[in-house]
């Protein structure tokens, strides 16, 4: 037995994943075998939008010019946090604190990213609630 957890960004992977197991066990290399699959469809897709990517630009933007520090866009292809609030939301995947082995026994935290990580969360914040990064409520 095996098992895979299978994340998508785009919906009509499933799709393309499902076609692509059902070809490959109708060709069983070994022909007395037993060969079967369930592909569950969990997860919703971590979908780009605009709102999204316009939130991400001024959150960048405070990163650089109060920081002076980069920060890379990062779509999760399903982080099941986001994958769910990003249906009826905009959610920014961009706010952890950096480490090393995610979900593994070795995880852990960069140090340097701990102090910018939450200054740049507070700020997003403050500015959300002045409402200059994006109307409360905007998908």
């Amino acid at each position: 037995e095996a098992q895979a957890n299978v994340r998508v960004a785009d919906p009509t992977e499933y799709d393309r994943i499902e076609k692509i197991m059902k070809e490959r066990i109708a060709n069983k290399l070994i022909s007395d075998c037993e060969v079967s699959y369930t592909l569950l469809r969990q997860s919703p897709p971590f979908a780009p939008n605009k709102a999204t990517d316009e939130l991400f630009e001024k959150i960048k933007t405070i990163y650089k010019n109060e920081l002076d520090m980069d920060l890379s866009p990062f779509r999760s292809k399903s982080t099941m946090e986001s994958t769910f609030t990003s249906q009826v939301t905009i959610a920014i995947d961009a706010f952890g604190m950096g480490g090393v082995g995610p979900h593994s026994l070795k995880e852990g935290v960069e140090v340097q990213y701990i102090e910018p990580r939450l200054y740049l969360l507070a700020r997003t914040l403050q500015e959300t609630m002045k409402g200059k990064m994006v109307p409360l409520g905007k998908k």
